[in-house]
């Protein structure tokens, strides 16, 4: 019986946070997005001193809404630079489907600028109908040397979760254009591993060793770069 009153009490407390947290929500969500002036500022400062799981979730709503307002105000301009930067921040504010829908979006809607690589490389599946590794290539053949190293090397975090056949034509692919930079260092350096699984030839492997060598001075000399813009 002694714990009867411990019980009712927690019961109530329990009921009060609940009670707090929603009308605390309510009342933020109204300042959010009606208040205007003084009165939304100081609802946002008062909003700061509150505990985070009060405002996480209002701020994270008001952080969609702007990003949806910027996106249908770069539309409305047809902005391309700001659609793209506007689609991506707005993207970012999501996980899951509901991302990989809004990545879909922005890449159909420019499927031939390389500012949209790193939307392709989010939706891209080996086993997908339109988007899979063959797609990656020929949007790839789209610009030149450049921009096709830059799209190659940050695909492989995606590729490497693919099939070994996959990873052997990504791997060739590269071998044959003889991409060169600091990042690659790290891509050639996993190619090693993937050779023995895919038992390559001997000639593969010393191009694969050649390549790594020439990135790592490419990552030796940008280390030194920053190393000297640091001091």
């Amino acid at each position: 019986m002694a714990n009867t009153p411990r019980k009712i009490l927690s019961g109530v407390s329990w009921i009060f946070i609940f009670a707090v947290y929603f009308s605390a929500e309510l009342i933020l969500r109204v300042y959010y997005i009606h208040g205007e002036g003084n009165s939304k500022e100081q609802m946002e400062s008062w909003a700061n001193k509150l505990p985070g799981f009060l405002t996480d979730s209002m701020k994270s709503q008001q952080r969609v809404e702007e990003a949806q307002k910027e996106l249908e105000e770069a539309l409305e301009n047809d902005d391309k630079k700001k659609i793209i930067d506007a689609y991506y921040k707005l993207a970012y504010e999501y996980e899951g489907e509901e991302q990989a829908e809004i990545f879909l979006k922005l890449h159909e809607q420019f499927p031939k600028d390389i500012a949209t690589k790193n939307a392709l490389i989010f939706i891209l599946e080996e086993s997908h109908e339109k988007y899979n590794f063959d797609y990656l290539v020929k949007y790839a053949d789209l610009f030149r040397h450049g921009d096709q190293m830059k799209i190659y090397t940050d695909a492989w975090s995606k590729v490497r979760g693919f099939s070994l056949p996959s990873q052997e034509k990504y791997m060739n692919i590269l071998l044959k254009k003889n991409f060169v930079n600091a990042d690659l260092f790290y891509v050639y350096e996993s190619f090693e591993s993937l050779a023995f699984q895919i038992k390559a030839s001997l000639e593969v492997e010393d191009k694969i060793e050649a390549l790594k060598a020439r990135c790592l001075a490419q990552l030796k000399k940008r280390n030194e770069r920053e190393n000297r813009g640091g001091k």
